[in-house]
Formats: structure tokens, C-alpha cells, sequence
């Protein structure tokens, strides 16, 4: 792996109760400067929950998404609060969403949507045995 870009500077563009925009001065070992701007967030991430209710039945969601405007089915999912493992976040989201708690978690590898500008992580979870 080549070693990534020197961080020159960072500086924040705009900032909402959701989003941090930032722009990052960059220079990149063949002397190339840039200028980058990403969409920074919690640095512990959010879970993305997979419930299964049995072997064949993944429990979704119906929520109001604003970016498509429209109400969209999808995975539960949720921010992880300050200190809090993996596990309980994607088990509280879970009940408060589908009103399951479960007692079996598999951790999938982490994974981002758009790296390229946005430093959110999401961490799914598989939960099983659900009750």
C-alpha cells in the first residue's frame, strides 16, 4: 500500500445538527496539492441491524427518508452512543425499531458508502434468536 497524503490542513465549510462539512489541504507524495471536502461524523459509527426472526426471515423497516422523499423499507440502524459496544447499540436500536430484542450477535466487517467524501462507518450486525 503507498503511503496516503500528507495532511496540510484541515477547516470547517458548514456545520448542522447532523453534518460537519470540512475541507482538507492535502499533499500527495509526488508534491500534487489538493483540496478535498468530506462529510465527517461520529468517529464510533453507526450499526446497521440484520434481524432474523427465523432462518428465512430478515424483519424490516418503513421510514420516512428524506433525501428520496419518500418512505423507504430498510435494515434498522442507528448511532452508537458514547462507551457503548457494538452489541447493545444494534440490540436497543432493534427494539426500538422492530420491538425485538435478540440474544445471538455476529459482527460483519465494518464498511463505509462513499469513502471518498464521507468518513461514516457502519458496523452491521446479524442478530439471531430473536424474542
Amino acid at each position: 500500500m503507498p503511503q496516503g497524503p500528507k495532511i496540510l490542513q484541515t477547516r470547517s465549510l458548514a456545520r448542522s445538527r447532523c453534518f460537519h462539512i470540512e475541507q482538507m489541504d492535502l499533499r500527495f507524495s509526488n508534491g500534487t496539492e489538493v483540496q478535498y471536502e468530506r462529510i465527517s461524523s461520529s468517529p464510533r459509527g453507526a450499526v446497521l441491524i440484520i434481524p432474523m426472526l427465523d432462518k428465512y426471515t430478515v424483519l424490516l423497516i418503513r421510514e420516512y427518508a428524506g433525501g428520496t422523499q419518500r418512505y423507504e423499507l430498510g435494515l434498522p440502524k442507528g448511532r452508537i452512543e458514547p462507551n457503548e459496544p457494538v452489541e447493545e447499540a444494534a440490540n436497543r436500536e432493534m427494539m426500538e425499531e422492530v420491538g425485538y430484542a435478540g440474544r445471538r450477535f455476529d459482527r460483519l466487517p465494518s464498511m463505509t458508502i462513499a469513502p471518498g467524501y464521507i468518513s461514516h462507518v457502519s458496523h452491521p450486525v446479524l442478530v439471531r434468536d430473536l424474542y
